[in-house]
């Protein structure tokens, strides 16, 4: 599965100010599906986006500064895992035939 640039430059934009965005290029050069994976949820998990605020769940509350990188992050992730899904799909009907 090739990414293509725009997918490249989104995964840049969005983590270039964290310190694993030389990671996550690595992996995307390399086309290391797990490890773009695991960056991915590691950029919505990011202890920095939330506050010491505890929502009624128990879980940390998202800062209101870090909504937006939040959701520029989610987005990614979804889009990633839409595109790993079709190339699995695909790999499923070749292995088939």
């Amino acid at each position: 599965m090739e990414y293509s640039n725009d997918f490249k430059t989104k995964c840049f934009r969005v983590f270039r100010w964290t310190g694993r965005v030389l990671e996550l290029v690595k992996a995307l050069e390399s086309e290391n599906h797990t490890k773009i994976r695991h960056l991915l949820e590691w950029g919505m998990e990011d202890s920095s986006l939330y506050g010491k605020e505890i929502d009624l769940m128990g879980r940390a509350k998202l800062r209101k500064d870090k909504k937006h990188t939040f959701l520029d992050r989610r987005k990614l992730y979804s889009e990633f895992m839409e595109m790993y899904a079709e190339h699995l799909d695909r790999y499923e009907q070749i292995s088939v035939n």
